[in-house]
């Protein structure tokens, strides 16, 4: 990941913390760009800044920000340290993409607030420390997707399938499992679009084992859907990109 640092007298900025390890600028899907959407998206990042700012409030942390470029063309999102906030990003051409539902887009968000607030295992440097990104994927579905999922309408884009009910009819919350599910599979969808990966599927879990807890991504989207199935269900972190340890 590139790393980019600016030091000045009065302020810095951390790490820049994606949610793609790919820079990716598309043309919007033009059956899905109207004012609609963009209503969507806006409410969506208003209120995840809401919940989140009592939540912080609450646990005394590091104030956070999040906003919305709708113009913006690049299919991404981004969480850094700036000043004395946690910044996160959000691109209009995220949820513009095809694959992109509006829970999808809540998972995303939280993806980057994992960065935040997601605890260990942690990136450290001298200037700031961030979860790692299989950490922030956890985080993502099993602390903040339900808080965000349970002020937002539920998107109908991705049909709920029998297979999901199946995964979910032990689950304390069924209803909530399948759509949160649901979202984690168009979050993976997209990240295989945008990757030129096999479309990842819950019926088909990473093998790999790593060494070592990695810091960057881990080398299949197939990981970070197991990862978000881990999130919502309860599951240990799975080992294609979790030793144990660090």
């Amino acid at each position: 990941m590139k790393m980019i640092f600016f030091v000045l007298i009065t302020f810095h900025v951390s790490t820049v913390n994606a949610f793609v390890d790919v820079k990716v600028e598309e043309t919007a899907n033009p059956t899905k760009k109207n004012s609609e959407l963009k209503k969507q998206f806006h409410d969506l990042i208003s209120r995840s800044q809401k919940i989140f700012n009592n939540f912080i409030e609450k646990k005394k942390l590091k104030p956070l920000k999040i906003v919305g470029h709708w113009e913006s063309n690049v299919v991404n999102a981004y969480m850094k340290e700036y000043l004395q906030i946690n910044l996160v990003e959000v691109s209009g051409a995220l949820l513009r993409h095809h694959e992109l539902t509006l829970d999808g887009l809540a998972l995303v968000i939280c993806h980057e607030i994992g960065h935040a607030y997601g605890g260990k295992p942690e990136r450290r440097a001298p200037l700031f420390k961030a979860s790692v990104e299989g950490q922030s994927d956890y985080y993502g579905t099993k602390e903040c997707l339900p808080k965000i999922l349970a002020e937002l309408q539920p998107s109908t884009t991705l049909q709920q399938t029998s297979h999901l009910k199946e995964i979910c009819k032990l689950h304390a919350a069924p209803s909530y499992c399948e759509r949160a599910l649901t979202a984690g599979q168009s979050a993976a969808n997209l990240l295989a679009s945008l990757k030129d990966q096999a479309y990842p599927s819950y019926d088909t879990p990473d093998q790999s084992k790593v060494r070592r807890t990695l810091r960057g991504f881990p080398n299949s989207v197939q990981c970070r859907l197991d990862t978000f199935l881990a999130g919502v269900i309860g599951l240990v972190r799975p080992s294609c990109w979790y030793a144990g340890r660090g």
